[in-house]
């Protein structure tokens, strides 16, 4: 589906041209298309998890977005994906998360997962929950 996708936006002259993929952006784009054949779906669907939001680049790929709306991905599935690439926020995120080189940077981490906090102070911060958290209709009875 993923390879079928991308013969297709190649093919496409409404789609942008002129992006050179690099060796990481072509891996993380397999990783999602895996996951989206996985779920029976297309690569805009899964790649709402990601950001920058992979191969959207005409409005066919925003309306395929809608299906999103059902895809529910586990925590494994967005630590596969998180884990194709390791980002790296730069200074000052790098420095107050990560300035041990302990913990991974994620949209998670709190005030008590600041490094510096943590040398002087216990902080209880309350855990983020998730951002996004599909509900699921229940069938009609």
């Amino acid at each position: 589906m993923v390879a079928e996708q991308r013969k297709q936006q190649e093919a496409d002259p409404d789609t942008r041209k002129g992006y050179n993929f690099t060796d990481i952006d072509i891996y993380v784009y397999s990783v999602v298309g895996m996951i989206s054949v996985e779920k029976g779906t297309t690569l805009q669907a899964v790649s709402t998890y990601v950001v920058p939001i992979v191969d959207i680049q005409t409005v066919k790929h925003v309306k395929a977005m809608a299906e999103a709306l059902r895809i529910i991905i586990s925590k494994d599935e967005i630590a596969t994906i998180q884990s194709a690439y390791t980002f790296d926020p730069l200074f000052a995120m790098n420095f107050l998360f990560n300035h041990n080189n302990i913990q991974p940077y994620g949209l998670s981490l709190t005030a008590a997962n600041v490094q510096q906090y943590q040398m002087a102070a216990r902080s209880n911060a309350l855990l983020k929950l998730a951002p996004y958290q599909a509900r699921i209709p229940e069938p009609p009875r």
